[in-house]
């Protein structure tokens, strides 16, 4: 009986879609981590340059403030004209304003603990600057050298070196920050080169693998369908046809094994009819051999009979002869 199949599940249609399906999904990963790296990148900038170097930039504006102001003040302690102490008290005061302002915006900017804690020893030592400060301009009042030279030495500068160490010590995490960030990005920056070079490699690779694969089968079962076409149809039947109902190919096969069964079913009629043609014509040729064997008898059987004649009609003449 001819094979019947199932509709195929694994067409060609599906191959190809598979196939594309597989390139496409290798070429979306490697777009989506390069996307998502460049994404980090273009984040940890934005964190850097908005963040990080802009607080450094503040914390320079206030290091350079209070250092300006340190040397206004002993410029002004140590000066014996008053004009240039109110000349340069304006200037403290004018910085000082612009310094309490930085600090105020950078108390908000802060976002780490770490930070938290520096900006609060920098306002603890600014509040034992600007003690040394007033000590400062009071000993300077008193016009007694001796006590101006003593209050600098012993409470403003080491004050000062205080707060500009603390105010140091934030620009340097600031920095240290901007290098840290700065490592991320490249990282980040490597990692988005890397993935899409090496997904698209991989892209490729699967790619021509997957044709390969799908080339070779769709031609081999094609190839194998032709030629057992060609022994069909040079009446070779011998040889068993083996289809299956995954893809196409194997549909085609299993139609030629049907045509190959019926093929078979066919000849075999036919082979029954010629030998019963064979037995029918074996039957004539000794019922004709039979009657060609009764005919020779019958006309040996005349003969023999044409032959009495002859004697009766020799005996006939001899008596009438006699008589």
């Amino acid at each position: 009986m001819p094979t019947r199949f199932n509709p195929p599940r694994n067409t060609l249609g599906r191959r190809l879609l598979w196939t594309f399906f597989a390139v496409v999904l290798m070429g979306l990963t490697g777009a989506t981590i390069g996307f998502w790296s460049l994404y980090r990148v273009n984040t940890a900038t934005l964190q850097m340059e908005h963040q990080n170097m802009r607080v450094e930039r503040m914390v320079s504006d206030a290091y350079r403030h209070q250092a300006l102001n340190a040397v206004r003040y002993k410029a002004m302690a140590l000066s014996s004209e008053p004009e240039v102490g109110e000349a340069l008290a304006a200037d403290i005061a004018a910085t000082q304003k612009d310094y309490n302002t930085l600090m105020l915006d950078l108390a908000t900017r802060l976002n780490t603990d770490a930070d938290r804690s520096l900006l609060k020893t920098i306002e603890l030592a600014g509040q034992s600057f600007a003690k040394a400060n007033t000590e400062l301009v009071s000993a300077r009042d008193s016009g007694l050298t001796e006590r101006i030279h003593k209050v600098y030495a012993e409470r403003f500068s080491p004050a000062s070196k205080a707060l500009l160490t603390a105010v140091s010590a934030l620009a340097n995490s600031q920095r240290a920050a901007i290098d840290s960030a700065a490592e991320q990005i490249a990282q980040w920056s490597f990692m988005a080169r890397t993935a899409l070079v090496t997904f698209n490699v991989a892209a490729i690779l699967l790619g021509t693998v997957l044709s390969l694969w799908l080339a070779r089968s769709v031609s081999h079962p094609i190839q194998l369908a032709g030629e057992t076409a060609d022994r069909v149809a040079s009446l070779d039947l011998r040889e068993d046809i083996q289809g299956h109902d995954r893809d196409e190919a194997g549909r085609l096969l299993g139609s030629l094994a049907s045509m190959q069964e019926a093929l078979r079913a066919l000849v075999g009629k036919v082979s029954l009819s010629i030998e019963n043609i064979n037995s029918a014509s074996a039957d004539i040729s000794s019922g004709n051999l039979d009657l060609s064997s009764r005919t020779e008898e019958a006309a040996s059987s005349r003969q023999q009979t044409a032959a009495s004649w002859q004697q009766i009609a020799q005996n006939v003449r001899h008596s009438a002869h006699a008589a």
